[in-house]
């Protein structure tokens, strides 16, 4: 009773406690200027506009899908007869099975971790 007792560091006496590190001065002006203040704003407000999106047929996601009834351009210009190309009664499911520990991440989170998103633009010519 009523003894205190402290551990020590004998690396505290090398390398310090680290109270040293807690004062730290904070500008009171911002590093950005007025204009790209703007800018961020803008910025994060068109990403929080993103919204992805999923075919019901074939399991396409992205952010501009345009769907219609569910179905991606794709799949709408498919006439599914008998089966839709990229269905699951096709056999032809593109969707992975992710592990439990991603199943409930952000669209945030997905963009953070994912290694590639892949964009590409194809073109057909004539001749």
């Amino acid at each position: 009773d009523g003894v205190e007792s402290t551990n020590v560091d004998v690396y505290d006496a090398i390398f310090g406690d680290g109270s040293d590190l807690m004062d730290i001065d904070i500008p009171d002006e911002s590093a950005l200027s007025a204009s790209e203040t703007t800018l961020w704003k803008t910025f994060q407000h068109k990403v929080a506009e993103l919204t992805l999106q999923s075919c019901n047929v074939c399991s396409e996601r992205d952010f501009g899908l345009s769907l219609r009834d569910g179905k991606c351009a794709f799949c709408r210009s498919d006439k599914g007869d008998p089966v839709f190309k990229f269905s699951a009664e096709n056999n032809a499911h593109p969707r992975i099975d992710r592990p439990l520990s991603l199943q409930n991440l952000t669209e945030m989170e997905e963009m953070l971790i994912s290694r590639v998103l892949p964009m590409m633009q194809v073109r057909y010519t004539r001749g």
